[in-house]
């Protein structure tokens, strides 16, 4: 059986940068520099290791500063694990890259226009499933056991709740 070749994030990395400047500026490009910081030989196939050498993995390929590396690595292994994905230094480096853009490794991020996204999506789901506005309203000005109504919460909210 033949095995994978080996794949370096450092070889994709002049693409990457080319690319980020060309489409979208330099907006991007500091994402496209820290994927340098996975710069290491990786496998394309499943990863042989064990969940504590894919957890120590991820430690390494975390930012330095950022504070509880052990518990992000071990909420992302669980993430992998439940998600049946390879933890492979490839799949590791894009999830990162990722939360660095996107939340810059902050736990509860804000979310702009959250409300307003909440809403969208509650107007597509009553409407797909054929329930009266009337009655998605009158649900959302129920109080939730915090006190407020659900209407208000959400329109207050700023984080993404799971």
């Amino acid at each position: 059986m033949d095995m994978p070749r080996p794949v370096r994030c450092d070889a994709l990395l002049p693409k990457l940068v080319t690319g980020a400047v060309r489409c979208c500026g330099l907006a991007l490009a500091p994402v496209a520099l820290w994927l340098a910081g996975c710069a290491t030989p990786i496998s394309m196939g499943r990863s042989p290791l064990r969940p504590v050498e894919v957890r120590a993995q991820i430690v390494r390929l975390l930012p330095t500063a950022l504070p509880d590396r052990a518990g992000w690595a071990a909420d992302l292994h669980a993430a992998f694990a439940a998600l049946n994905i390879p933890a492979i230094t490839a799949n590791v480096c894009a999830v990162l890259a990722v939360a660095e853009q996107e939340s810059g490794y902050r736990a509860d991020p804000s979310v702009s226009g959250l409300a307003a996204i909440a809403k969208l999506e509650i107007e597509q789901r009553v409407a797909r499933a054929g329930m009266p506005g009337l009655a998605a309203r009158a649900a959302l000005a129920l109080r939730s056991p915090a006190g407020r109504s659900y209407r208000d919460r959400m329109t207050r909210s700023r984080q993404n709740a799971s």
